[in-house]
């Protein structure tokens, strides 16, 4: 217990915490907002503008997706800042050496940071997605959809996506011990370019990647054609998400610090 209030202390340290926690927090709900008021206005003066779609089922659940920006920085930050060298005037060292010289047992280490990264990812996805279903809900007013029970299990499978793609950012961090590549390739597929969605223009295997395969337990419409079951592509998350972790785990209990 005292190493993972440690690292959870040392989590809360990090800025980059910190503003992955107001990413999280702040551009799903902004997008809801603004994007359930023109389909507000949209559905009400009958004149849908370019809009893609005025079907309000999906608002507030796909805005969710965009809160992978933060969560991927915050997966990224819980392993990356152990290996960023330090400053010169202070040796150029890596937090590393010292984390390992305080806690040699190296699974106890792994498990306490994966610990630490689900406590605050778990419940920054779920704070970010009732927030993002409360502004959108807000927003298209009387358009909004009767809340069901779908609804709620669509809420916590939403959570859940993000919770799981912050364990393949750890994961996949852990491999590389550096964290640019993996922030350009979540920052980049989640904002920008959807390499998943280019993948899925040229094979259908793409409906196995994490963020696919996930989509249809939260999404009622989905970018590709035959999308995998609900129950399927959850599992199929899952073994995204754990593969990574177990990787991350066997290479740091046998690399060198």
């Amino acid at each position: 217990m005292r190493v993972l209030h440690a690292e959870l202390l040392k989590l809360a340290t990090l800025p980059a915490t910190w503003i992955a926690t107001a990413l999280t927090l702040g551009i799903p709900p902004l997008l809801a907002l603004l994007n359930g008021r023109m389909l507000n206005q949209a559905l009400t003066t009958g004149d849908a503008g370019g809009m893609v779609t005025t079907d309000p089922v999906d608002e507030g659940f796909g805005q969710v997706t965009f809160g992978l920006v933060g969560i991927a920085v915050l997966g990224v930050t819980a392993i990356s800042s152990e290996y960023a060298r330090n400053s010169r005037t202070v040796g150029s060292g890596r937090q590393i050496l010292t984390t390992v010289s305080a806690c040699p047992h190296r699974w106890t280490l792994f498990t306490a940071k994966l610990a630490a990264l689900t406590c605050w990812a778990a419940g920054l996805a779920s704070l970010s997605v009732t927030l993002t279903l409360v502004a959108s809900r807000w927003a298209l007013g009387p358009w909004a959809q009767p809340w069901t029970g779908t609804d709620w299990s669509r809420a916590v499978n939403a959570a859940f996506y993000l919770l799981a793609m912050a364990w393949v950012a750890f994961g996949m961090t852990a491999l590389v011990r550096n964290g640019v590549i993996p922030l350009a390739l979540f920052i980049t597929n989640a904002s920008l370019v959807s390499f998943s969605m280019l993948a899925a223009r040229a094979t259908e295997w793409a409906k196995y990647l994490p963020d696919l395969a996930a989509y249809p337990s939260f999404l009622a419409s989905h970018p590709m054609e035959h999308p995998l079951p609900a129950s399927v592509g959850q599992a199929v998350l899952v073994v995204w998400a754990v593969g990574f972790v177990l990787a991350a785990a066997a290479v740091f209990q046998r690399r060198d610090a």
